[in-house]
């Protein structure tokens, strides 16, 4: 079995600024259709069901809105649909919006740039469902503005970090000429690919979190496994 080893290294600090530190966690579905596009097939059954969640940190200068999407990826045009239309809910501007991914390899893809290329083609609507990610969009701007009604104050920060250990590994091999010898994916039963080191990797998971007083508030991770998640 895989262990996860970490030693967790936490610092709390009490917030001091001249503007105090306010908070508003919001959460939106996310989850496709039976049926719609999804990583690599048509969603045939939903297990679990799939969320925009994140944090709107208010204070001093413009909000700055914190978000994850249990997608397997955002890009180029999607990116700055979501980012445009958070950081309008927020009364923010898009470089104080973040948009990140869980990357479910079962989840939806949200490519708008390429889906234009692709319908000019005739494919449209066959990697992605342009409509449903701008739904999805919108939604999560209403989440973002019905939370920011009841942003809550922040007393202290939690910040804190560990080593994960016999989790990850790099998925090419390099041999003695740095060339790649092979690669390996998320599964392998070639027995060199289970040999070999894991490689070079980050392994060390981060965490930050929010509190009012002895309540927790919000708390977001981040690892190169898991890009980021909010709670």
């Amino acid at each position: 079995m895989r262990a996860l080893a970490f030693s967790l290294i936490f610092v709390g600090s009490i917030l001091q600024a001249a503007e105090p530190l306010r908070i508003a966690v919001f959460t939106a579905d996310a989850t496709p259709e039976i049926g719609m596009p999804v990583a690599y097939v048509k969603a045939r059954s939903i297990t679990d069901p799939l969320s925009a969640r994140g944090v709107v940190l208010m204070g001093e200068g413009k909000p700055v809105v914190l978000c994850a999407v249990d997608w397997i990826g955002i890009g180029n045009g999607g990116h700055d649909e979501w980012r445009r239309g958070l950081a309008e809910a927020a009364g923010t501007t898009m470089d104080r919006v973040t948009v990140h991914t869980l990357h479910q390899h079962d989840g939806v893809r949200c490519d708008l740039t390429a889906e234009e290329l692709l319908a000019k083609h005739g494919l449209g609507g066959t990697r992605m469902d342009a409509a449903f990610c701008r739904k999805v969009i919108a939604s999560t701007a209403t989440a973002v503005r019905e939370a920011m009604k009841a942003a809550k104050p922040v007393t202290h920060l939690g910040i804190g970090e560990a080593k994960v250990e016999k989790v990850a590994s790099n998925r090419r091999i390099l041999g003695p000429n740095g060339r790649v010898l092979f690669g390996r994916m998320s599964a392998s039963r070639d027995p060199k690919a289970k040999e070999a080191g894991e490689g070079t990797i980050d392994p060390i998971l981060k965490l930050v979190s929010f509190w009012d007083g002895e309540t927790s508030l919000a708390w977001g991770r981040s690892w190169a496994a898991t890009p980021s998640a909010w709670q």
